[in-house]
């Protein structure tokens, strides 16, 4: 690097601020995907969600595409199916 008379590096943060702009995506390709996938789960009949419910939906909606399933062909488990009763669900 450059050294300045005192022999100290002239430009110490170049190195940090050159790390920084590498880690920027060249792209905004993978920000348009997200904002895509979000806007078909929030739409104007469910723009009421909370952000746990559309995070909820985000990572079902991610793990069934990694998977190759969809909500028609998913296997749900008994065990899962009896969580959801009623009385489970809601406190009274």
């Amino acid at each position: 690097m450059c050294h300045n008379v005192n022999n100290k590096d002239k430009y110490s943060n170049l190195k940090s601020v050159l790390n920084a702009v590498r880690c920027l995506p060249n792209s905004n390709a993978d920000v348009e995907r997200m904002f895509s996938f979000l806007t078909d789960i929030k739409t104007n009949k469910r723009n009421k969600l909370s952000s746990a419910s559309i995070n909820a939906i985000c990572v079902i909606k991610s793990s069934l595409k990694a998977r190759n399933k969809t909500g028609t062909n998913m296997t749900v488990k008994e065990k899962d199916l009896s969580l959801m009763s009623p009385d489970k669900l809601y406190k009274k």
